[in-house]
């Protein structure tokens, strides 16, 4: 079942970002892996927005 975040997701939610942009580096897009997630506060401005 697929619900809207809530605050306690926003850690995991970097993760989940982060573990998404390692296999860029497989095929050598290491500017990709190496993006960094977004901020904890800039995923709550989203949150807030209801994004």
């Amino acid at each position: 079942m697929i619900r809207p975040a809530i605050s306690t997701d926003l850690p995991a939610l970097q993760d989940i970002e982060i573990a998404a942009g390692a296999p860029f580096r497989d095929i050598g897009m290491d500017a990709v892996a190496d993006d960094p997630p977004f901020t904890l506060d800039e995923l709550t401005e989203y949150l807030q927005l209801e994004c």
